[in-house]
């Protein structure tokens, strides 16, 4: 996993692994961008919906390969 987490007050970005989302408040005015290209699903299933509260149903249907509509 790659995450790219930015302050735009002070104009500063950090690359890294998933130890960035826990420095990420989502209070704060930094911007998050993860990477979960290539990711266990069972492992994306779990930031997307412990660490930003994402109801489980919206994570598992955006998970799937085929999108009917």
């Amino acid at each position: 996993m790659r995450v790219l987490l930015h302050d735009p007050a002070t104009d500063s970005t950090r690359f890294g692994g998933d130890e960035l989302i826990r420095d990420w408040t989502p209070d704060g005015n930094e911007w998050l961008w993860i990477d979960l290209d290539r990711e266990d699903r069972a492992f994306e299933n779990h930031i997307l919906v412990e660490r930003f509260a994402l109801v489980p149903l919206a994570v598992s249907d955006a998970q799937r390969h085929r999108h009917p509509p």
